[in-house]
């Protein structure tokens, strides 16, 4: 649940409010460091299980990659390249 402050509740108001009823998860309202909760009435909220570090890295490798497969060829000679003998300083 992370923190908001009630000017961040004043912006999206309706948005974090349907978020909440949608979701069943709290949305949390901090101001002058006190907290506050916004939720659905007569819903106790459940959080997730704990979930230990290496439980997190298998959900986290068994989803999909957001990015496209990488697509090498070797044979393709229009990337840069760079050798120890060449000259580091610009011509003059």
């Amino acid at each position: 649940m992370p923190k908001i402050t009630l000017t961040e509740l004043r912006k999206d108001l309706f948005r974090l409010a349907d978020k909440a009823l949608e979701t069943g998860e709290p949305v949390v309202i901090e101001r002058n460091g006190r907290t506050m909760v916004l939720m659905e009435a007569g819903k106790p909220f459940e959080p997730a299980p704990a979930q230990t570090h290496a439980e997190r890295v298998r959900a986290f490798l068994a989803e999909p990659s957001p990015w496209p497969p990488f697509d090498y060829d070797p044979d393709d000679n229009s990337h840069w390249t760079w050798s120890p003998d060449d000259a580091l300083d610009p011509p003059q």
